[in-house]
C-alpha cells in the first residue's frame, strides 16, 4: 500500500512559521479554546492587558520543523560581534527542543 504525502508550503513571519493550507484544518476542527492571563512572578497578581487565548492541539499530534543555526559572530550586540561558536548555539537549541 502506498501512502501519499502532501507537501505543505511554509510561510514565516517575525520568527514564527506556519503552513496556510494546514492552518485552516487545525483551526476549523473545533479544538478546545482556553483563555488565560499572565501572572507576574514578582507580585503573584495578573498582569494588566495580558489576556490571551490558545487552542489545545489533539493528543498525539506530531510537529516538526527545520532548524537553521547561525554563527553568533555574524550578529552585533551594541555594535560588537556576539561571542560564541556555532556548537554553543546548537547545544542551546537542542536543550530547548527536548
Amino acid at each position: 500500500m502506498h501512502s501519499a504525502r502532501r507537501a505543505f508550503p511554509m510561510r514565516s513571519w517575525n520568527g514564527w512559521c506556519w503552513c496556510p493550507a494546514l492552518f485552516g484544518h487545525v483551526v476549523n476542527n473545533n479544538l478546545e479554546v482556553r483563555t488565560s492571563t499572565a501572572i507576574s512572578p514578582i507580585t503573584g497578581a495578573s498582569v494588566e492587558g495580558a489576556l490571551f487565548t490558545y487552542e489545545a492541539i489533539p493528543r498525539a499530534t506530531i510537529s516538526w520543523c527545520d532548524l537553521v543555526y547561525k554563527r553568533p559572530g555574524d550578529f552585533l550586540l551594541d555594535g560588537t560581534p556576539v561571542e560564541g561558536e556555532i556548537a554553543w548555539v546548537q547545544e542551546q537549541v537542542d536543550k530547548g527542543v527536548r
